[in-house]
């Protein structure tokens, strides 16, 4: 049917809806269009007596164009952002909600779990959370278990903010062509019970994505891509010194930043690392450098060219002499970086601010 539609020249959407829907396809991906959300009340559902509260309804829908795909999947990455989650199967969540940052997780009820398609490679893994716990300081929370494919990983005890936590997964647990299947256990708390909402709901922790990422080196075959402002940019790469997201899906970095990759870099010559950058400073009289570091070896300088609003795209080659070591960390430096002052008529932003990084790949060269 599909292949019949596309044919005819039809765009496809999807609307998603039964959590417990599993949906694969080498030929389609579904990308994410749009998320709607209701907050309205409704009558309380009840049969016994006449009704005589109203309760919340919440809902949220998500809105897919459905495509051909062009290039095949990262086999060394699975990403997946709780807001837009189709396809994979999901148990013991409650709807996706939008956090007061509009952000959107899914709490998770006392016991949780989520099914990740197989992971091919001879190399083990990471699997990042991103992750966090809000609830009353008068309740004690036991810290959250963590299993995959029924083995037991490690534990977690976020804070009430975003938190990336990592775990290293050993190549005999995962799954390579079944699907890795990663179980939450936790204790909860019912915040109408508590006198603080209004909501009856046993809530354990917010989910906002996961990652799965293989330990494979880097090298032409396997590149390693992180678009930044994407909805799982947080999981896929480790970040330091990043601004919160921009509306058109890009990240301001600070005078410094740092992103740290868990797959090391491959022996073979010829890598390189290219991003898709712009100058934070938008006075053409000051001169603005971009500075990368690989594993603590200097890589090269170039100076960021053009207006602060116009991206191009930077190469570094990656020598010999950098150290191949377990996980790769990227040094990211703008020299130097744009303070604004207050007499400045530019911008009424008053952060440091070093460069805007729209993806970042490491490959082989020319690729």
């Amino acid at each position: 049917l599909m292949d019949e539609w596309t044919q005819q020249g039809k765009r496809v959407n999807l609307l998603a809806s039964e959590e417990h829907t599993e949906l694969h396809s080498r030929k389609y991906r579904f990308v994410p269009r749009e998320r709607f959300r209701f907050h309205t009340k409704v009558v309380e559902p009840t049969y016994e007596r006449i009704p005589r509260s109203m309760e919340d309804l919440r809902f949220t829908v998500q809105i897919y164009n459905v495509q051909k795909v062009v290039e095949a999947r990262d086999p060394t990455s699975i990403s997946l952002n709780l807001g837009y989650h189709f396809g994979f199967k999901a148990a013991g969540f409650y709807d996706t909600e939008l956090t007061t940052d509009y952000e959107p997780c899914r709490w998770s009820s006392n016991e949780s779990s989520i099914e990740l398609p197989g992971l091919d490679g001879s190399q083990g893994a990471t699997l990042f959370l991103r992750l966090r716990r809000q609830a009353p300081e008068s309740v004690a929370l036991l810290p959250i278990r963590i299993s995959f494919n029924g083995n037991p990983v490690g534990e977690s005890k976020p804070s009430s903010r975003f938190e990336v936590t990592k775990y290293n997964i050993p190549r005999a647990l995962l799954n390579g062509k079944e699907p890795n299947r990663i179980e939450f256990s936790c204790s909860t708390f019912n915040p109408a019970r508590l006198g603080s909402s209004d909501d009856f709901r046993e809530l354990g922790f917010m989910l906002h994505s996961v990652n799965l990422q293989s330990e494979a080196p880097i090298n032409a075959s396997l590149p390693y891509w992180l678009d930044f402002g994407n909805e799982t940019d947080a999981v896929d790469g480790e970040l330091r010194g990043f601004y919160a997201k921009e509306p058109v899906s890009y990240r301001w970095i600070e005078p410094a930043a740092q992103v740290l990759v868990s797959r090391p870099l491959a022996a073979e010559p010829g890598l390189e690392i290219t991003l898709r950058a712009v100058k934070s400073c938008p006075d053409p009289n000051l001169r603005q450098f971009l500075v990368l570091s690989v594993n603590g070896v200097d890589v090269g300088k170039k100076e960021l060219l053009d207006r602060w609003d116009d991206f191009r795209i930077y190469n570094f080659s990656i020598p010999k002499e950098v150290p191949r070591l377990p996980s790769t960390v990227i040094r990211i430096r703008v020299d130097p970086p744009w303070i604004p002052k207050s007499t400045d008529y530019y911008t009424d932003d008053w952060r440091a601010l070093g460069c805007g990084i729209d993806w970042l790949r490491i490959g082989g060269k020319g690729e």
